[in-house]
């Protein structure tokens, strides 16, 4: 990667306020980057995308990264729980209601729409239907 299309990337995320940086040297100048609160949210998601990785993706030594919980010491793989019943969920367990910011508009919940037409025309196995 380039440098100015690092400085660029870099900027982006700062001004969306996933990083922040700080300077620790003047001459020349140099920063340390670091997660700000929009970036510290991140992780979940990203602790997802990794465990969705780890399943179709794993290196053949087994996965790169393991995550252990510090309160309990359990190495864990990352799953999306209800916060209510504490039971991981799936896609084929999820209803969509539109929110108070949905859009009336084609598209506007087009992830969703996938999900439930799944979900209605009992496709539940992880293989998409192919076209013949």
């Amino acid at each position: 990667m380039t440098s100015n299309l690092l400085t660029t990337r870099l900027e982006g995320l700062m001004a969306a306020g996933v990083i922040g940086r700080s300077r620790y040297q003047d001459h020349p100048p140099r920063y340390r980057y670091y997660l700000a609160e929009a970036g510290v949210d991140l992780v979940p998601v990203l602790m997802a995308l990794t465990a969705w990785g780890d399943r179709w993706a794993t290196p053949e030594g087994g996965p790169p990264v393991r995550y252990r919980h510090r309160a309990c010491g359990q190495v864990f793989t990352p799953t999306v729980c209800c916060p209510s019943c504490q039971q991981a969920v799936t896609a084929d367990e999820v209803d969509l209601l539109p929110g108070p910011g949905a859009l009336r508009a084609p598209g506007a919940m087009l992830a969703g729409d996938f999900i439930m037409q799944r979900h209605i025309d009992g496709h539940d196995s992880a293989e998409p239907e192919r076209a013949t």
